[in-house]
């Protein structure tokens, strides 16, 4: 994942931080819904299933290294980005790092301009 602060998280998935001063902590390992892939200043995802609800096992991502947990509520001793909609915020957590580059591409080099010059 491209470096982002729980801040910029919660401000592309239209989150909120809990705790409130959450907000500098950085996530720049992958972004994972299973806690047994959490590794290394990641996000863990706590999606509700059928059969278990993620946020049971927010815990274990950060003893694997999760940094924050992106849910439907506050997990306790975790910052975590609380949203309404977990699948569609987790959509947006994957995209939104790399939405920032958008690259408009014509015919040769002196077409090529960021989103942003254009």
């Amino acid at each position: 994942m491209i470096p982002m602060t729980l801040a910029e998280i919660a401000d592309a998935v239209g989150g909120r931080l809990e705790p409130a001063d959450a907000g500098a902590v950085l996530v720049d390992g992958p972004v994972v819904s299973d806690s047994r892939q959490a590794d290394r200043r990641s996000l863990y995802v706590a999606r509700i299933g059928e059969f278990a609800d993620g946020h049971d096992f927010a815990p274990n991502a950060a003893a694997a290294g999760a940094v924050a947990t992106l849910g439907s509520r506050a997990i306790d001793g975790m910052p975590t980005v609380v949203v309404d909609d977990v699948a569609t915020a987790f959509a947006n957590a994957i995209i939104t790092p790399y939405s920032r580059s958008v690259y408009l591409i014509g015919g040769d080099e002196s077409h090529r301009r960021r989103q942003g010059d254009v």
